[in-house]
């Protein structure tokens, strides 16, 4: 991955394609969620597809605490600028989603389309369900467990038993042991920025962009 300085810090970025560029903002927990998209010839042989770890994962550098959701946008926008120098499609899973919309709200001249992959809205319903039952999940963490924590965490947002041999036939080697060493991220930065985070109808409709918004298993 190529390393490049944007918003004042350090980010990994990978790129693969020629075409409009796409900017992959990946979600909590597993830096390399969107890896495998890079070897899709029907993205690669359409789109300049960017994919880069936020601040937290892997070799990028670390998030100062707190670190808010705008300023996650503001670093997408500088990778966006410095990479492209234009606008692009966005595409943000989970967390990146939420980094997504408020990419599109704050520098909507930047974000050519938005696609959001189960945003990760604690008001909505399923945010609320997956809140009621983060609690044990975080004091896995408090206590010290991460490996437990990061777990548990996947085990909720995937709804399945066999996440870990999907995980592993899909995503590079180490991407769980990378996830446990990036957990301080999720936990103690994420987690209250996203609960601190507001996003109302009113903003909604400032989105313009076309926009695909998809929900399901």
């Amino acid at each position: 991955m190529e390393h490049i300085s944007a918003n004042g810090a350090e980010f990994e970025v990978e790129e693969a394609g020629a075409g409009e560029p796409l900017l992959l903002i990946h979600g909590g927990v597993i830096g390399d969620a969107y890896k495998p998209l890079l070897s899709e010839s029907s993205l690669t042989s359409r789109y300049r597809v960017i994919q880069y770890h936020r601040r937290g994962y892997c070799g990028s550098s670390r998030p100062p605490r707190p670190f808010t959701i705008p300023e996650q946008a503001q670093d997408a926008l500088a990778i966006l600028r410095r990479v492209c120098g234009e606008s692009a499609h966005v595409a943000g899973h989970s967390y990146g989603g939420v980094i997504g919309i408020q990419l599109a709200l704050d520098a909507p001249e930047a974000v050519h389309s938005l696609a959001l992959f189960e945003p990760a809205w604690f008001p909505g319903p399923a945010g609320q369900a997956f809140a009621k039952g983060a609690g044990p999940i975080i004091d896995l963490y408090q206590g010290g467990d991460a490996e437990g924590a990061v777990s548990a965490f996947t085990s909720a947002v995937l709804e399945t038993d066999d996440w870990r041999e999907q995980a592993d036939r899909t995503l590079p080697a180490g991407w769980y042991e990378q996830a446990i060493a990036d957990a301080d991220t999720l936990f103690e930065v994420e987690f209250p920025a996203l609960a601190e985070w507001d996003f109302t109808a009113e903003m909604a409709a400032r989105i313009k962009q076309p926009l695909l918004a998809v929900l399901g298993g």
